[in-house]
């Protein structure tokens, strides 16, 4: 039986929700999937930077799941066995903190799709535009998505540009 390969060979590809349905773009901007009417990615990078800064080392490298902690995290649930995975620590946490779902392609957090950090950005413009600029609250009940941190949400929607307006 062959043996599946490691998460540094794995080049697992995951097409996200928020991936499949950007709108097209109705502003010149920075970065060709800014969104009219939202933070830039710019501005989204100093908010996740800003975060991770204001947490100490040790949960900062756990607080956001990169792709490469993802494909990381799958290979070690859909191989328990293999032991050259990391450390004895890393495999207990995610034996501890995830599950695969049903396809075992997809990782999951409390029975919630874990958000890539990848893919926060995206995430967190479709959230906002389906609750109509609704604020924290409302943006953090659409989040279907797990480890997606109030701050940056908080943080996100004081740097929408339609919010902004809508406040002054």
């Amino acid at each position: 039986m062959p043996r599946e390969s490691h998460p540094s060979d794995v080049s697992f590809s995951r097409q996200s929700e928020a991936r499949q349905s950007i709108l097209p773009l109705t502003r010149i901007s920075s970065h060709p999937d800014d969104r009219s009417g939202f933070p830039t990615r710019a501005q989204f990078a100093e908010i996740i930077d800003d975060y991770l800064s204001s947490l100490n080392r040790r949960r900062a490298s756990k607080a956001l799941i990169s792709s490469e902690l993802y494909n990381t995290i799958l290979y070690t649930l859909r191989n328990p066995r293999d032991v050259t995975v990391e450390d004895p620590q890393f495999r207990f946490w995610a034996r501890k903190m995830f599950t695969l779902d049903d396809t075992g392609r997809e990782l999951r957090h409390q029975q919630r799709p874990v958000a890539i950090k990848e893919d926060l950005y995206n995430i967190l413009v479709q959230c906002h535009e389906r609750c109509r600029h609704g604020g924290r609250d409302r943006t953090c009940s659409e989040i279907q998505h797990s480890h997606v941190p109030r701050n940056i949400v908080a943080a996100f929607v004081r740097q929408c540009p339609t919010c902004a307006y809508r406040r002054n």
